[in-house]
């Protein structure tokens, strides 16, 4: 449950996000196409970028098909899109993706923000006390996860989506 609340508020705070970046760069290795290890070894080279990708498409999203979870075995990444809806036939089949590469930082300040809101919404009632507990052990995860790393913020990459083209497996 834990879980799958947190995965689910990523994947809000990840669309939210990149609605609101529309900067589009070429990749300056150009034709290269990246495996999901490939691109994890330095995600922060390509932010902003348009990339080539290849990964098992795990999910498409239920809700809309405006989403898909690209899989290795290592690594995974969400790929977004507003225009196009992926359907349930992608599952299984390896795809290579073109798309923006963008990434969303989850720091102190957000934690901050996060609780607010959620303190706000559970006063003005929109939330029963389940779903507030929920929010706070997520808020609380984000802060353990940056400790435990040493850092200052978590990242999350995800793709826009431009185009796709299945690969023969």
């Amino acid at each position: 449950m834990k879980r799958m609340a947190l995965m689910f508020f990523v994947m809000a705070v990840l669309v939210s996000a990149c609605k609101n970046n529309n900067t589009k760069e070429t990749n300056t290795e150009e034709g290269k196409v990246l495996t999901l290890d490939e691109f994890y070894a330095n995600p922060a080279d390509f932010v902003d970028k348009e990339i080539a990708i290849t990964g098992l498409v795990d999910h498409v999203c239920k809700h809309g098909g405006k989403r898909l979870l690209l899989v290795s075995d290592n690594s995974d990444l969400h790929v977004d899109s507003e225009e196009e809806r992926f359907t349930e036939e992608l599952v299984g089949k390896m795809l290579e993706i073109k798309g923006i590469v963008r990434e969303f930082r989850v720091d102190e300040a957000y934690c901050l923000k996060k609780e607010e809101d959620n303190m706000q919404a559970h006063r003005d009632k929109k939330t029963d006390d389940e779903a507030f507990e929920a929010e706070k052990e997520n808020i609380q995860y984000y802060r353990d996860s940056m400790k435990v790393a040493g850092v200052d913020y978590l990242s999350y990459w995800s793709i826009d989506y431009l185009s796709h083209k299945a690969l023969e497996e």
